[in-house]
């Protein structure tokens, strides 16, 4: 499909169009000529930019898009690099984005959606007002999560990060697999952070792997138990101390 940044400057071209639209074709023509160097100079693609009756078409080796706007929304409708055509349709009440490959995407204003696949698969998924987001799989089960805090998936047998503020947490999930990443701060030391969470992974059975550390400014560990495995990066920033910690 087109490139993200094609699309951006497709995006301003319209805002330029529109407040060209009273100054005639010339002006108009003008600006497609901008819009399409700008472009081929971005993406390296051979494109086609034409302004005509409110709506906005790219055309390029890649794939072609319209892009239109109203008092009712957006739509935009093109087809990519494999042939299949695409569209997106916006307003107040949300987003659907559907293709001819059988995929599609449902938005509701109120953050939920629903996406299906090729082969028919559906998940499910919410974002809040805090921007986190939840998805799950057709079992109902979650397979993707962004949270504030610890992911509530952590497993009971593996000890937590302590002493950290700012928390964000991810947590994904395939079959049986999982891999959580966790991020914090803390007014600590970069080796007094690494090697208080050591001492307590190696009191719940974990054995350390490999140690790189950089003086003061960083310092990054691996540990195995079994099929699980534990990885933390600790660095020093201005005024405090990053601690990442991924456990798959």
């Amino acid at each position: 499909m087109i490139r993200t940044n094609t699309i951006h400057l497709t995006l301003v071209a319209g805002a330029v169009a529109i407040a060209a639209s009273g100054c005639g074709r010339l002006i108009e023509r003008a600006t497609e000529e901008a819009v399409e160097q700008a472009i081929e100079a971005d993406s390296g693609e051979d494109v086609e930019i034409d302004f005509s009756d409110g709506e906005i078409r790219v055309e390029s080796d890649e794939g072609d898009i319209t892009f239109s706007a109203d008092e009712n929304g957006v739509q935009i409708d093109g087809t990519d690099a494999d042939g299949n055509d695409f569209s997106v349709d916006a307003d107040e009440s949300g987003v659907d984005i559907e293709s001819e490959d059988g995929t599609s995407l449902e938005i509701d204003d109120d953050g939920t959606f629903v996406a299906t696949d090729e082969d028919g698969e559906t998940i499910t998924g919410e974002a809040d007002e805090d921007g986190n987001f939840t998805v799950e799989g057709e079992d109902g089960e979650t397979v993707f999560s962004t949270s504030e805090g610890l992911p509530e998936q952590w497993p009971d047998d593996v000890p937590e990060p302590e002493g950290l503020s700012d928390i964000t947490g991810t947590y994904f999930a395939d079959g049986e697999d999982l891999s959580i990443v966790v991020t914090g701060t803390t007014s600590a030391g970069v080796r007094d952070v690494l090697d208080s969470y050591a001492e307590r992974l190696a009191d719940a059975g974990f054995e350390e792997e490999s140690t790189f550390t950089q003086g003061d400014e960083a310092a990054s560990s691996t540990y195995q138990r079994g099929d699980r495995r534990v990885s933390v990066s600790v660095q020093s920033l201005a005024d405090s101390t990053e601690m990442i910690v991924a456990l798959s």
